[in-house]
């Protein structure tokens, strides 16, 4: 049992004096790829290319409904 806590112990006090060894310069913190810029490049793609395609069906069931019943164009357009 005390071998145990002793090594729990050990690996606490690694961890805790490690943290410095993994700290950021300055100089590393502005080198990297800007990827909030690529991913929200693609979400405002994707989402006008889904508001494009709900437009088109918007369209395209209002040119059905016309052509199934072509009386109704007359009434919507004398008013």
């Amino acid at each position: 049992m005390r071998k145990v806590l002793m090594l729990l112990f050990v690996m606490m006090m690694f961890s805790i004096l490690a943290v410095p060894a993994f700290a950021q310069t300055g100089d590393a913190a502005h080198s990297g790829t800007n990827w909030v810029a690529i991913t929200s490049g693609f979400a405002i793609a994707i989402a006008a290319g889904l508001a494009a395609q709900g437009q088109g069906k918007v369209g395209s069931a209002a040119c059905e409904a016309m052509a199934r019943n072509p009386a109704a164009r007359h009434t919507f357009s004398s008013r």
